[in-house]
């Protein structure tokens, strides 16, 4: 609650700031001064909780996601036993901690703080209240659980019919590692130990060519592919290309011959220099990567 009253301050400086600001810019002061009513006065009058000091504070036990808390409103005077409005009007109807009236809970349910935190209802033969955060409790669920006492019928617990108490951290039971066999690593093949060998040749001669002419580094693959990594020629037939529709087409032409004849004797040639078998398993998928084969039988 201090962190959250800090971050209202803060809020409320801010929007003091601006209404000063707003004044400062030639916004009629009535215009300002509602701006402010309205948005800060009212907001945070309303909104902001301040809670009493422990000596005036209700001593009423309340729920706190599974732990157990205490009432943030002020006692009246009026009450016996220390206890705000709203709580003091339970009590009166019920004291006693934990019981039920028509299926709903009857009284000051949760009790006092200065009581014992409640878990069984009022009978006695059935757990009321599972603090789920209050680790001092989890023994005496156990043993209530091993005795037979469930849960009372008009609990959520209850009423979806929990089988087990489910308190704290449950150790999960060894996962049996997986037996999938281990596949076995395909072997390179000769485009793979080719590549290995003439990569950074390659790789210099396109970024030459990409340098001389801008074009995009695949458009570089294909030329050097058709020309055999004749740098210079790779970069005047670019150049042509993008020019020339004649040298284009003649271009073109030198493409499809290459993919439709060269490609499998490329491949046939690198089986035949690596010592592998030939299984046509070439890198045939990509028009550039079939293209690059050309490269290869060089």
């Amino acid at each position: 609650m201090a962190a959250t009253t800090k971050f209202n301050d803060n809020i409320k400086n801010q929007l003091n700031l601006w209404f000063e600001e707003l004044k400062s810019k030639g916004v009629e002061d009535e215009v300002a001064e509602f701006l402010k009513r309205e948005l800060l006065d009212k907001t945070f009058k309303k909104n902001l909780t301040k809670i009493p000091e422990p000596a005036k504070r209700c001593q009423a036990r309340t729920w706190v996601n599974g732990a157990s808390g205490q009432c943030t409103n002020e006692k009246v005077a009026s009450s016996a036993v220390s206890l705000c409005k709203k709580c003091n009007s339970k009590y009166s109807k019920c004291s006693t901690p934990c019981s039920w009236k028509d299926g709903k809970k009857h009284g000051l349910f949760l009790g006092m703080i200065s009581e014992e935190l409640p878990i069984l209802a009022a009978e006695g033969n059935s757990i009321a209240v599972l603090w789920t955060k209050e680790t001092s409790t989890f023994e005496q669920y156990h043993r209530l659980w091993e005795s037979g006492i469930r849960f009372h019928p008009n609990t959520k617990e209850g009423k979806a019919g929990r089988k087990s108490l489910k308190l704290g951290k449950t150790k999960k039971s060894p996962t049996k590692k997986s037996t999938k066999k281990a596949t076995k690593k395909r072997a390179p093949s000769g485009f793979n130990l080719f590549m290995k060998e003439k990569r950074s040749i390659y790789r210099d001669g396109i970024s030459e060519v990409v340098e001389n002419t801008s074009k995009h580094p695949t458009l570089a693959v294909i030329f050097l592919a058709t020309n055999a990594m004749n740098i210079k020629k790779s970069i005047k037939e670019m150049n042509d290309c993008s020019t020339n529709s004649s040298t284009f087409t003649k271009w073109l032409e030198k493409v499809v011959k290459i993919v439709d004849d060269e490609n499998v004797k490329t491949w046939t040639n690198l089986c035949e220099k690596y010592g592998l078998e030939n299984d046509g398993d070439w890198p045939s998928d990509g028009f550039s990567g079939r293209l690059i084969m050309s490269i290869l039988h060089t």
